[in-house]
C-alpha cells in the first residue's frame, strides 16, 4: 500500500497510528480533521521515510510535533490548514523540508510575517495557501518574493490587507519572479469580507 486516507471526523488516535507501522513504503497519508491526533502521534509517522504527501489538516498539533517530522525528507506536499497551534517556530521546522512543492497553512492563525521569512528556504515551493492567516501582512508577503518557483498563492481573507486597498497586495506580489507567479494564480477571495470575519 502506498496511500492511506482517513475520512474527515473519524476517530483516528495516536495509538491507531501505530497500526500503520508495517506500511514502510507509504507515500501518501491523509489525516484530515483527525483532531485526536496530537504531537505524540507524529512520532509514529517517522517510520514512513518514503512519505511524499502528508495531510494533517485540523489535527491538534504544535510546533513540537512538527519537529518530529524532520526525518521525512521526501515530503513534497504538506497540509497544515486549521492547525491553530502552529506558530512561526513551527514554520522553521517546516522549512527544513527542502523538497516541498506544496504547503497549505490556511487558517493557521498564529503564523505571522516572521514565519513567512522562514519559508524562503523552500526554494522548490510552487503552491502556498495563506488564506485567513490573520496575522500575515503585506510586509510579510514581500518576503515571499524569494520563492522563484511559486506559481499559486492563496491570500483569501487576510486581515493584514485592508479592503480599501485591495490592489495593494499585488504591489508586494509584483516583486515575485516574472516567470514564476502569474497574477491569474493569486487568489484574494473573500478579502472584502475580512472586516466581518473573526
Amino acid at each position: 500500500m502506498s496511500r492511506f486516507e482517513s475520512a474527515a471526523d473519524t476517530q483516528v488516535t495516536n495509538a491507531g497510528l501505530k497500526q500503520l507501522a508495517p506500511l514502510q513504503q507509504l507515500q501518501s497519508l491523509s489525516l484530515w480533521d483527525c483532531n485526536r491526533v496530537t504531537d505524540a502521534g507524529l512520532k509514529e509517522l517517522t517510520a514512513f521515510k518514503q512519505l511524499q504527501s502528508l495531510t494533517l489538516r485540523g489535527c491538534d498539533l504544535t510546533d513540537a510535533g512538527l519537529k518530529e517530522l524532520a526525518i521525512l525528507q521526501q515530503l513534497q506536499s504538506l497540509d497544515l490548514a486549521g492547525c491553530n497551534k502552529v506558530t512561526d517556530a513551527g514554520l522553521k521546522e517546516v522549512a527544513a523540508h527542502k523538497r516541498l512543492q506544496s504547503l497549505d497553512l490556511g487558517s493557521c492563525k498564529q503564523v505571522t510575517d516572521v514565519g513567512l521569512k522562514e519559508l524562503t528556504a523552500l526554494t522548490q515551493l510552487q503552491s502556498l495557501d495563506l488564506a485567513y492567516c490573520n496575522k500575515v501582512t503585506e510586509m510579510g508577503l514581500k518576503e515571499l518574493a524569494a520563492l522563484r518557483q511559486l506559481q499559486s498563492l492563496n491570500l483569501g481573507g487576510l486581515k493584514g490587507t485592508s479592503s480599501t486597498s485591495l490592489g495593494q497586495p499585488t504591489a508586494a506580489v509584483a516583486q515575485f519572479h516574472p516567470t514564476a507567479l502569474d497574477s491569474s494564480h493569486v487568489d484574494f477571495s473573500c478579502s472584502r469580507l475580512i472586516g466581518k470575519r473573526q
